[in-house]
C-alpha cells in the first residue's frame, strides 16, 4: 500500500472518508468501497444473483485484510471496527 500511496502527502486518510478500491477476480471485475466514517465496507457489482462472498473466491477477504493492516498503522479503532464488518 505504501508503493500505491507514495505520492499522496504523508497524512494519508486525513480527512478521507471514503476509499474505493477496484478489483478484478477471474474477469469479473467489482468495486470494494470502504466507509470509514460509518466504519461500513460494502461490494458494488454488476453481476445480480443469489450468490455470495463466495463469489470473489477469498479476494475480496484478503483485500479486506490486507487494507485493515494498513490502515490500523494511521487509525487501528477504525481499522478493528471495519475487520470485524460484513461486507454488504
Amino acid at each position: 500500500m505504501n508503493d500505491v500511496l507514495a505520492g499522496i502527502e504523508s497524512k494519508v486518510f486525513k480527512g478521507f472518508q471514503m476509499v474505493f478500491i477496484p478489483m478484478l477476480t477471474r474477469k469479473h471485475y467489482y468495486l470494494l468501497f470502504f466507509n470509514l466514517k460509518t466504519r461500513e465496507i460494502f461490494i458494488i457489482d454488476n453481476v445480480e444473483g443469489a450468490a455470495g462472498l463466495e463469489r470473489y473466491h477469498g479476494n475480496m477477504e484478503k483485500m479486506i485484510s490486507t487494507f485493515c493492516r494498513y490502515l490500523s498503522q494511521m487509525h487501528p479503532k477504525i481499522a478493528s471496527k471495519l475487520r470485524n464488518t460484513e461486507p454488504v
